[in-house]
């Protein structure tokens, strides 16, 4: 059967009869540059016995996974070890998912990424807290690892939250609940991280990306920084689109995200 590809090439495949006779539009296959298949120390939540099948089969070949594991991956002997434990895993499950691994910024391991530098995909930065302990609050601390990056020329992952302003709304919110999820991690302490990264990435010229962009207000200002020449790239979740703090009431802690 021939099927026509976006450039309008022909190509033959061998379809199941299911298929035969269907208008059908080839795609290149995917990339996830964004993945936790929480390996090591979270498999509970996730691991490459059941993500590598998971994406596979919605099209995706590559992944890229990210660091804050348990132990964190920020250096050699935990980057060797997390990719002994993945290997061991897709060798059982037997698919041949190509990944790419990030390396955690601490703003105390700059010589250990330059040791994987030629390794690594990128490196993650956590201006605001989340799963793990990899968060960098100290805003020297950051600019340092925004530098590193752009010396390096390494994409520079960013979980955008201002730690400052979640701390501040977290001491005004008595025995939170799920609900007050949204009222401690605020639009304002996205809006003001995703500001502060783009300022540093254009004073050392760092290639930026912002994870899972979550307001209007962020989106406005990486449309700008891009127009003004910033090397800037977004992301944003299936959740963050058709999800609002509303359907916390029926969700529950399974609605619960970093940010909101």
């Amino acid at each position: 059967m021939n099927i026509k590809t976006l450039n309008n090439q022909t190509i033959e495949a061998d379809l199941p009869v299911e298929f035969a006779g269907r208008n059908l539009l080839a795609l290149p296959a995917l990339i996830d540059p964004h993945v936790h298949f929480r390996t090591p120390g979270g498999e509970h939540k996730e691991d490459w016995l059941s993500g590598a099948p998971a994406a596979i089969a919605g099209g995706v070949t590559t992944v890229f996974d990210m660091p804050n594991n348990t132990p964190v991956i920020t250096n050699q002997k935990t980057w060797n070890l997390k990719q002994v434990k993945i290997n061991e895993q897709l060798k059982k499950v037997d698919i041949p998912l190509r990944y790419y691994l990030y390396l955690g910024t601490t703003g105390e391991n700059n010589e250990e990424i330059k040791k994987l530098k030629n390794s690594v995909i990128g490196l993650k930065l956590f201006m605001g807290a989340s799963t793990g302990n990899l968060l960098v609050d100290d805003n020297k601390k950051q600019k340092e690892i925004f530098k590193l990056a752009a010396e390096l020329n390494l994409a520079l992952a960013v979980h955008a939250e201002d730690e400052f302003e979640i701390q501040s709304q977290k001491s005004k919110v008595k025995n939170p609940t799920v609900k007050d999820h949204s009222k401690i991690r605020t639009r304002a302490a996205a809006i003001k991280a995703v500001s502060q990264a783009i300022e540093m990435a254009k004073e050392f010229g760092t290639k930026l990306y912002i994870c899972h962009v979550s307001t209007k207000e962020e989106i406005e200002l990486i449309k700008k920084a891009k127009k003004t020449g910033v090397e800037v790239y977004a992301e944003v979740t299936p959740h963050h689109l058709f999800l609002t703090e509303n359907n916390l009431k029926h969700l529950g802690t399974l609605g619960k995200m970093n940010p909101p």
